[in-house]
């Protein structure tokens, strides 16, 4: 991608070829700024639709995450009659577009995921990269206008399987699980978008294991942890 120091690194050298020109021919200062006035207009006229388009550009940006409603929340789980038949918790990650136009076909990824096995954190090297599910927003690719918050769903807890945790991925793949049982996880997200630079974040799951109706309650065997890096050697 082309950024405004490619421009300023051609603006800086264009300048000094022109007036080391100028003053090697014999010319004065001023026909040296006159021909840096034509160079920088030249310039502009061939790359500012690249600098426009740069500074324009959309801006990813996760937002923090706190194990409270509405990025942690308790719902109720209906039949298809409207029976109320478990309570779930959903884990909703928040992000926005930080720049100026829309990002389009924008998608969060789990790119790598791990647990802690006897107190060791291990990579899990055969795992494919999983699309996830936005929140209250439908599947697949979503556009999303700047500044407005939007947030996708890592996972659920159930009453109706009080051991289970069930990642939010798009479609499930054979061999890689989907629904894992109380222990240490930790997910690597990264979010993609046209024109847009992709952003990287790691989620710890702590899980004690059990669901219940009260949300206290899980909350205090369920912790969600966001952090910078992987806890597994790179």
């Amino acid at each position: 991608m082309i950024t405004p120091s490619t421009y300023i690194l051609a603006i800086i050298l264009a300048a000094l070829i022109v007036v080391a020109g100028a003053y090697c021919i014999g010319q004065s200062i001023w026909t040296a700024l006159a021909a840096l006035g034509t160079v920088g207009a030249v310039i502009w006229a061939v790359f500012h639709q690249g600098f426009l388009e740069w500074w324009r550009r959309p801006i990813l940006e996760f937002l923090k995450f706190k194990q409270e409603p509405p990025y942690f929340r308790k719902a109720p789980e209906l039949d298809n009659k409207d029976n109320v038949v478990a309570f779930g918790y959903y884990v909703n990650i928040p992000l926005r577009n930080h720049g100026k136009t829309v990002l389009k076909h924008c998608e969060p990824v789990i790119t790598k995921m791990g647990n802690k096995h006897r107190s060791t954190w291990q990579q899990d090297k055969n795992w494919l990269p999983k699309g996830l599910r936005w929140s209250f927003e439908g599947e697949g690719e979503q556009n999303l206008v700047p500044e407005r918050p939007y947030a996708f769903s890592l996972g659920k807890l159930s009453t109706q399987h009080p051991n289970l945790f069930s990642l939010s991925v798009t479609y499930p793949t054979t061999g890689q699980p989907s629904a894992l049982i109380p222990g240490e996880y930790c997910f690597e997200i990264r979010v993609f978008g046209e024109k847009a630079e992709p952003i990287t974040n790691y989620f710890h799951v702590e899980w004690q294991g059990g669901t219940s109706q009260d949300f206290n309650a899980v909350n205090r065997v369920f912790k969600i942890y966001q952090k910078d890096n992987p806890p597994w050697p790179t």
